[in-house]
């Protein structure tokens, strides 16, 4: 984390990206208590819950993965801990056709292998872990904006991962599309205003 001690003024992720910039973040919170966040704002679209960078932090959802409902974000299917090791692909392969994504044998055979991989005893520390707003206390230290459509498939995770972020400094704003951005000029108007006032709440102007 060396590197991010000059601190970037903004920065502006989608889906995965909006994911892997959070889990910096909390890192770097939990690595140097005393330094500020590398970044002054950050503006999060179509996101989903960040994964935890060690096994001692966050929900392990391995079930969840391999659940009938992958993106199941209740605390109940998140506390489960009797480990599965069944790959369900037709509700992957529903996730992957609104991600537009194509699962094809290739990548169902490096599932599977991944799979055997994380269910072994002695392999805890390779499952997938998450943070949860409900089950982890800490929270983004900094100015965020939140865009995400109601009709998205990965709308229960966008919800979780702005309540992951600190309420005081948080903004958001829900279109009527599905997993892409909006098209209306209201929409985008609205989320322009958003933007304006998360500057506005941020170290800029401090």
């Amino acid at each position: 984390m060396s590197g991010l001690q000059s601190r970037w003024r903004s920065i502006n992720l989608v889906q995965q990206g909006a994911s892997l910039c959070a889990t910096v973040i909390l890192k770097h919170q939990e690595e140097f208590l005393d330094s500020p966040s590398p970044f002054k704002f950050a503006i999060f679209i179509n996101s989903w819950l960040p994964f935890s960078w060690t096994p001692e932090l966050g929900q392990d959802v391995t079930n969840v993965l391999l659940s009938d409902n992958p993106l199941d974000t209740s605390v109940e299917a998140w506390q489960n801990t009797s480990l599965s090791c069944e790959l369900k692909l037709e509700p992957l392969r529903q996730v992957a056709k609104h991600a537009l994504f194509d699962i094809n044998p290739e990548v169902e055979l490096k599932w599977r292998a991944t799979i055997d991989t994380v269910v072994g005893k002695d392999n805890d520390y390779l499952r997938p872990r998450c943070f949860h707003p409900e089950l982890y206390d800490d929270r983004l230290e900094l100015a965020t904006a939140h865009l995400w459509g109601e009709r998205d498939i990965f709308d229960p995770h966008s919800r979780k991962f702005f309540q992951l972020c600190d309420s005081d400094l948080a903004r958001s704003h829900q279109h009527d599309g599905g997993h892409d951005f909006p098209q209306s000029w209201d929409d985008n108007e609205r989320f322009s205003e958003i933007i304006q006032k998360t500057v506005l709440k941020s170290q800029f102007a401090m």
